[in-house]
């Protein structure tokens, strides 16, 4: 056990570190540096989040206080940048039934430029669970889509950017994505404020995806968690695992996904078997780079799975769970949207050629640049996507 100085010394140690980063005085390399872009695509993101509505009818808008009554479902559309390592083309643009936007003036690619709900072929609605379900599922087929992606997001961010990050996933998996957007009070200063948070939403999680396999089949589904968002995909499929024993016909998802875990790495080593159970394909994302789980270590007294050191052995063993090494492209804590993308579409790189993929061992990847020109002009384009 720590000792009552230590906790108020690793607590202020981690208050600091992430203030300087979330500030931005500690600076960012590669693919955070591009800030204008004026490629743009409008597309609708389903929901489901425990929030409490702020909107007035004509906003869909959500506050960073639960609503205390339990899940929320809807659809909001958003603007995000186009991204090129994995190459939006028109006709899928058409078949997505996405709206594409051309600016004459280059704006913030961390920002949303406005846009009308006129261009939008799903317009912003509230819906009930089912119906947020049913319509991804008439969603899929309408856009001839063979799968979607439930994504959760990670600590600190309010509702706006979970769409907005959601949004980006779809625009780079060219696939419908339906976020689980859970109470994160926005700052690193709430770190401790979010794991409670999460905590207290694990048990409506379960049985989101519980009801989810109901209606629609997860062998159509991949499920993507990133950083502390990694906890309710892996604690929702831990208790899932038991059911292959009293349910023989129990389908797996397509795909389990985690990234920038922040997950303590021996408690995920000591069931990650079961974890990957429940798919037919499990990938692990991880970085030697990455300052926000060097804190939460720290904070925490044990390695994050995200970022396992000494433990990166024993988990790139780990039967049926692929581990990629993405330290390369030097994106800190940010979710590696086009590689996540281009594994789920190509099983590899894909059209980002200023990029390789080492194989390490059976089940382990890393990351590797193209040396020459076009890496650098490849991230100077990419960037504003990866945000």
């Amino acid at each position: 056990m720590f000792s009552r100085r230590s906790l108020v010394s690793r607590l202020a140690l981690f208050v600091c570190v992430f203030s300087l980063t979330s500030c931005g005085m500690i600076p960012k390399v590669g693919e955070n540096n591009v800030k204008d872009t004026s490629d743009w695509v409008v597309i609708p993101v389903f929901y489901a989040t425990n929030r409490k509505s702020i909107g007035d009818g004509n906003v869909i808008s959500y506050s960073e206080e639960p609503n205390g009554t339990g899940l929320i479902f809807g659809v909001r559309n958003v603007a995000v940048p186009v991204p090129t390592r994995s190459p939006l083309d028109a006709e899928t643009t058409a078949r997505m039934k996405w709206s594409p936007m051309h600016l004459d003036k280059p704006v913030s690619a961390s920002s949303e430029p406005s846009f009308s709900q006129d261009q939008c072929t799903i317009k912003d609605r509230v819906v009930t669970r089912d119906e947020a379900i049913t319509g991804v599922e008439k969603y899929m087929k309408a856009t001839k889509s063979k799968n979607a992606v439930l994504f959760v997001h990670g600590c600190c961010v309010n509702f706006d950017l979970s769409l907005i990050r959601a949004g980006r996933l779809a625009a780079h998996c060219q696939e419908p994505v339906l976020v689980y957007d859970w109470v994160s009070p926005k700052g690193f200063t709430n770190y401790l404020v979010n794991e409670t948070r999460i905590s207290q939403t694990v048990d409506d999680f379960s049985r989101f995806v519980a009801r989810l396999e109901e209606l629609t089949d997860p062998g159509n589904i991949t499920m993507l968690g990133h950083s502390m968002g990694t906890q309710l995909v892996d604690q929702a499929m831990v208790r899932r695992a038991s059911e292959f024993n009293y349910k023989p016909h129990t389908k797996k998802f397509q795909e389990l996904i985690l990234s920038n875990a922040d997950i303590d790495a021996q408690s995920f080593l000591n069931h990650a078997k079961q974890f990957a159970l429940n798919a037919n394909k499990s990938r692990l994302y991880i970085s030697t780079k990455d300052s926000r789980l060097d804190t939460s270590a720290t904070v925490h007294g044990g390695l994050r799975i995200g970022e396992p050191r000494e433990l990166t052995d024993k988990i790139t063993n780990i039967p049926d769970l692929e581990v990629i090494d993405v330290t390369a492209d030097n994106l800190g804590h940010d979710l590696p949207y086009w590689l996540i993308a281009n594994m789920h579409r190509y099983q590899g790189v894909g059209p980002a050629k200023v990029f390789k993929l080492k194989q390490n061992g059976p089940t382990y990847l890393t990351l590797e640049a193209v040396e020459g020109a076009g890496a650098i002009a490849d991230a100077k384009t990419e960037e504003c996507c990866n945000q």
